[in-house]
């Protein structure tokens, strides 16, 4: 396939990242907004416990890993996955709906939370992420750094908006607007988007450099190569790079997915500063983690996703030392540095699977690596929440520093050569052709 380098990512391409962008913009309206504007509503109103919120959302995740490890090889292999993914924010919507509108006790939201996180979350990550890797193989990192705006300017821009709702006119306006978007997200999946582009008339990349005959045998050699991929759970999981690569990328969204989860409480250390600039602090939240979203995208496509993660990860290290100085503007900082890279974290799983790995390998390895460093970021909000609580705050950024160097150990023993020498030996063994593709 030729290297066209035109920004343009043709009109079906285009609803394809908004669909991406929309699911996870509904994960983080139940990630960021229920664990920090609702938890505490709740208990104020009702004498509900806010810390168990972030238990039950580590417990959810486990779950969901579990589940993506039983059922993803099937979910990779189906015959209609855009179908999957549209079923999956249907129930995360109504999940939505169930918070804002039934509090007939704790355990019920408690139970309505944690199934709009499972759904949410293996919606937008694994399927979505599927269906991202097959439309985008060369520019997924582009693609995704735009699809991942959505996580800073729903965490940023839009949480204090449901805030001065849900306090002003209640839960059910509160959620709304957020789940009637989403609902135009579940319209788009069923209208335009497909599986495969070549399903539409389009191409992969937005590639036109090759003729539609041509692409469509390129499409079903990949679907049944899938079917044989040689990447099978067993030699995914016994391979060392395929552990330095997730860990790693499990770390990053640990601590950013962790500090956005508790924002609010971060910026309320300093009370008197969070009642005068914290609207500004919400501004540049946002500003800030899109630019880094977006930048570092570009950065994956062009230099590759070990870069774009290793500057990450130095980012992590600088947070972590700057967030443990007893000092307002000095977290503020911290903080922000974290949102360099908060959306990236998740645009990062699906490039690692796509970039060192061949076409038709991605959905197996990704259906791997998705569970796994979604059970160590499962970890991330109650790390911060009980650090921050129990000790402090910048406590908690002490640790995100030490994770990051951590994280930056292990992606420099990542080695792509590795992964390439150890696919030519599953295909050779298979009896397979291990040229490179």
């Amino acid at each position: 396939m030729g290297n066209n380098k035109k920004i343009s990512f043709g009109f079906r391409g285009w609803m394809v990242i908004l669909y991406q962008a929309i699911g996870f913009y509904l994960y983080v309206v139940y990630n960021s907004f229920a664990q920090n504007i609702q938890a505490t509503g709740n208990e104020m109103m009702y004498g509900w416990s806010a810390a168990r919120v972030p238990t039950v959302y580590t417990i959810t995740i486990i779950i969901g890993v579990i589940f993506q490890v039983i059922f993803a090889r099937r979910i990779v292999n189906a015959r209609n996955i855009k179908r999957i993914s549209v079923l999956f924010m249907i129930l995360s919507v109504i999940c939505g709906f169930g918070m804002a509108t039934i509090f007939l006790n704790e355990v019920l939201w408690l139970l309505l939370f944690a199934l709009g996180i499972f759904f949410s979350n293996i919606g937008c990550t694994l399927v979505m992420g599927i269906l991202i890797g097959q439309w985008f193989p060369r520019r997924k990192g582009t693609a995704m750094g735009i699809a991942t705006l959505a996580f800073p300017i729903t965490t940023g821009a839009l949480l204090s908006i449901f805030a001065a709702n849900y306090f002003t006119k209640g839960p059910l306006m509160a959620y709304l607007p957020f789940l009637l978007v989403a609902i135009a997200g579940i319209i788009i999946g069923l209208v335009f988007v497909k599986d495969y582009p070549e399903q539409c008339g389009c191409y992969r990349d937005n590639d036109e450099n090759m003729t539609f005959e041509m692409a469509q045998a390129m499409m079903k050699q990949e679907i049944e190569a899938k079917k044989t991929s040689v990447w099978t759970l067993k030699n995914t999981l016994k391979c060392r790079d395929f552990w330095f690569g997730t860990i790693t990328l499990g770390i990053l969204l640990a601590t950013s997915v962790g500090a956005m989860a508790q924002l609010t409480n971060i910026l309320n250390v300093y009370p008197e500063f969070y009642a005068k600039y914290g609207t500004i602090a919400m501004i540049l939240v946002t500003i800030i983690a899109c630019l880094g979203s977006y930048l570092l995208g570009l950065v994956d496509t062009r230099f590759g996703t070990k870069t774009s993660i290793i500057i990450s990860c130095i980012f992590a290290i600088v947070s972590g030392v700057l967030g443990l100085i007893p000092n307002q503007y000095s977290l503020v900082i911290g903080l922000l540095l974290l949102c360099v890279f908060m959306g990236s974290a998740s645009n990062f799983v699906v490039s690692f699977s796509a970039q060192y790995w061949r076409r038709e390998d991605f959905p197996s390895v990704y259906a791997v690596a998705n569970p796994v460093s979604n059970i160590i970021q499962a970890f991330g909000p109650m790390m911060v929440a009980m650090i921050g609580f129990r000790i402090g705050f910048h406590q908690a950024f002490g640790v995100i520093g030490v994770l990051g160097v951590a994280a930056l150990i292990l992606i420099c023993l990542f080695s792509p050569a590795h992964i390439r020498e150890t696919d030519r030996k599953y295909r050779q063994a298979a009896g397979l052709s291990a040229d490179d593709n």
